[in-house]
């Protein structure tokens, strides 16, 4: 018997609305199943098969019968339209297609978890953990879940620590059980990787009966931000100014170098345009600078500006142009270092420089000059000796003399200034130096020119030249009287204080306590770009009363006592030089003046004494020889070492002294002393020179000990020299 006879032939099971069996009319019924098989097996069936209504609509049903067998063998068999179960099966098979194909091709890690045995939610946390390490199995999971962990669709149903124990550490897992089965974002790291782990239970009647596991890989994100942080750190550490604006420009940020540099807060700047801070620039300076930066290229360059306070400073550094991905400029960053102190320290140096190029040149002249009026001296002393006093020419002469002396006195600052002079530094007391200078002071200002003195009882000891010092004091006291044609007030003060405070040097910072010597005036002042320029060599305000080489000597002898020197002043209000010397520590003492050694009356006083004089210079050999020989000293003149040692070795003089130049054309006088070697007894020494004793010494010819006369000298001045060189 067939199926489609049963069914057609209006056997029990058939539904009324079955027009033709399905087989008979073609469709598929169920895959491998043959109906005439149930019979013959006498076993019962059930399948599901498509039917056609008579209306043509399709319906699926579900079939249960059993073969009945005997004479009248047939099929009994039940019945029952299913399509709407149908469409759902098929629906949620089609949905959980594309969940599925969703999962597969998500980035995020999900592995789905049933536990085999729910955990009661009351137990302690470890017994959690332990139970749900135990019993926890893979129901589902992503192809990202299965590349991580291994896993594959042979592994579901498996416990999970069989196939990704790694996923859910203890410390995970207890976490999850103390959040009440919901723990999102907790960040885990795996090696070298990280990720952003969501864990989330489902319990029911008090006990967890299954999980989901949600992972993103975050490594390059955390890396991202890792690198933010430290941008951001660098940025808020720097010392340079940085400043965001927007394209307006708004300031939208300021790092913490911008409040302590500007003065600005933070809350100050930001909404505000940075011409805040404009300061000496034009509009041609201003309008080049955003043509460049809306033209999107970086600009660079210096720019003054000025602080909260008012007060300028100057800063280096960029401004750049930030796009955002599109390529649009939507705001600049300007990165800016300071360097106002560096400017002022540069500024200095190129001075000190330039006063020491210009010095070396001056003590070259120095020398020179020191040469020619060596003589000038000398002949001028020897003829005024000569000369009565009541004659006529006596007068002329006395002024020749005087102004040789005169042009001593300027080579001396030129050699002050290129600092080529002896400094002899001794400990002295700068408050008696200034007192004893007072009375000097006093009678060498013009009427109408009032001096006060204002200084410490306490001594203030600094290592000087009491000399140099007195000159220093004088300028500046002299100075100050030529800014006041009208007449004022000069204040003369010394104190205790320290250099690094003071702003206007001109001279690098002294460290340490110092003392102060302060010296102001009410006179006319002087604008900036004067105040630049007076401690230059040769520069005056004086026009032709003024030689320029009182600040620039005051200015050398400062700094060869390292010490340290600034300046003060604004047009119609004054001058204020304050000089700074480091402070001795102990108690201070003033050395006494050397007495100088008598000069020989007479030719008996001199007992005709041998003296040997080596000079190339012609016209001051000469002259150095009859002073001399005025005075009674029997003399032998030379031009050379060659010819000095000609003349010792010819015996035409044994001398009891060697007057020589320090540097000859053909050796130095040290050589002359060499030939003197084994004369008995052996002649004293005396050197001249038209350099002063600390180059002289730096040429290392002369010695600490050997005695230096200094030219140009005048005939007193020679003869004294001569007389203690003797006598040593």
């Amino acid at each position: 018997m067939s199926k489609s006879a049963l069914v057609t032939g209006g056997t029990r099971g058939i539904g009324a609305g079955i027009a033709v069996a399905m087989r008979d009319a073609g469709y598929d019924v169920a895959v491998n199943y043959n109906s005439d098989d149930a019979v013959a097996a006498d076993c019962p069936y059930e399948v599901e098969y498509r039917i056609r209504r008579r209306n043509g609509e399709t319906r699926w049903v579900w079939e249960r019968g059993q073969a009945v067998a005997g004479e009248a063998a047939h099929l009994e068999s039940f019945v029952t339209d299913v399509s709407e179960r149908r469409r759902t099966v098929d629906a949620l098979a089609v949905s959980e297609a594309r969940c599925r194909s969703l999962m597969d091709h998500t980035r995020e890690t999900i592995v789905l978890l049933d536990l085999a045995v729910p955990i009661d939610v009351s137990l302690p946390v470890e017994d959690q953990v332990r139970r749900f390490a135990a019993e926890a199995r893979v129901t589902a999971c992503n192809d990202a879940a299965a590349r991580i962990l291994g896993t594959d669709e042979a592994r579901v149903g498996r416990r999970l620590r069989e196939v990704g124990a790694g996923l859910l550490d203890n410390d995970h897992l207890a976490r999850f059980v103390a959040a009440g089965y919901e723990l999102r974002d907790d960040l885990v790291a795996d090696g070298q990787r990280w990720f952003l782990r969501t864990t989330a239970g489902v319990v029911e009647a008090g006990r967890l009966v299954r999980a989901a596991i949600t992972q993103t890989e975050v490594t390059r994100l955390r890396e991202q931000e890792t690198q933010i942080r430290l941008l951001a750190a660098s940025v808020e550490q720097a010392g340079e100014i940085v400043i965001i604006t927007d394209t307006q420009p708004t300031i939208l940020y300021t790092n913490p170098a911008f409040e302590a540099i500007t003065g600005y807060g933070r809350a100050e700047a930001l909404g505000r345009n940075p011409s805040l801070l404009s300061g000496t620039h034009d509009m041609a300076f201003v309008r080049e600078l955003w043509k460049t930066l809306r033209a999107g290229h970086t600009w660079q360059g210096r720019i003054v500006s000025r602080r909260k306070d008012g007060s300028p400073f100057t800063k280096d550094g960029t401004i750049t142009p930030v796009r955002d991905d599109r390529g649009r400029v939507v705001n600049y960053v300007a990165v800016m270092r300071d360097v106002t102190r560096e400017l002022e320290v540069e500024a200095r140096s190129q001075e000190a420089q330039r006063m020491e190029s210009l010095g070396a040149l001056a003590g070259g002249v120095a020398h020179d000059l020191n040469n020619m009026l060596a003589p000038v001296l000398l002949e001028s002393d020897r003829l005024l000796t000569d000369l009565a006093g009541g004659d006529p020419r006596h007068e002329r002469l006395r002024n020749i003399h005087d102004s040789a002396l005169k042009a001593r006195d300027l080579v001396r600052q030129l050699l002050l200034f290129g600092r080529r002079s002896t400094t002899d530094l001794t400990r002295l007391d700068l408050v008696a130096v200034v007192r004893g200078l007072e009375r000097l002071l006093r009678t060498s200002l013009r009427d109408g020119v009032h001096l006060s003195l204002g200084v410490l009882e306490e001594p203030l000891p600094v290592r000087g030249d009491r000399g140099q010092l007195e000159q220093v004091a004088m300028n500046l006291v002299l100075n100050a009287q030529d800014a006041m044609p009208e007449g004022g007030r000069v204040r003369v003060l010394l104190a205790r204080g320290q250099a690094d405070a003071d702003a206007d040097l001109v001279t690098p910072a002294v460290a340490g306590d110092c003392v102060v010597l302060t010296v102001e005036d009410t006179g006319t002042g002087m604008d900036e770009a004067t105040r630049q320029r007076i401690f230059e060599p040769f520069f005056s305000t004086k026009g032709s009363n003024g030689t320029g080489l009182g600040l620039a000597t005051t200015y050398s002898v400062i700094a060869a006592h390292g010490g340290a020197i600034g300046v003060a002043s604004t047009r119609g209000t004054g001058t204020c030089f304050r000089v700074y010397l480091p402070l001795c520590a102990g108690d201070a003492r003033t050395m006494p003046a050397a007495e100088a050694p008598p000069v020989p009356a007479d030719t008996q006083a001199t007992g005709g004494r041998r003296i040997l004089v080596v000079e190339d210079d012609e016209d001051i050999r000469g002259v150095v020889t009859r002073v001399l020989q005025d005075f009674g000293y029997r003399t032998l003149a030379a031009g050379s070492v060659a010819a000095a040692a000609a003349a010792i070795a010819a015996g035409q003089i044994v001398p009891d002294l060697v007057l020589t130049d320090l540097v000859l054309p053909d050796g130095t006088g040290r050589d002359v002393a060499a030939q003197t070697a084994g004369l008995q007894p052996a002649p004293r020494l005396l050197f001249m020179s038209g350099h002063g004793r600390d180059e002289a010494l730096e040429s290392g010819i002369l010695r600490a000990a050997d005695p230096l006369l200094t030219k140009p000298f005048t005939a007193r001045e020679l003869l004294s020299q001569v007389a203690d060189a003797l006598a040593r």
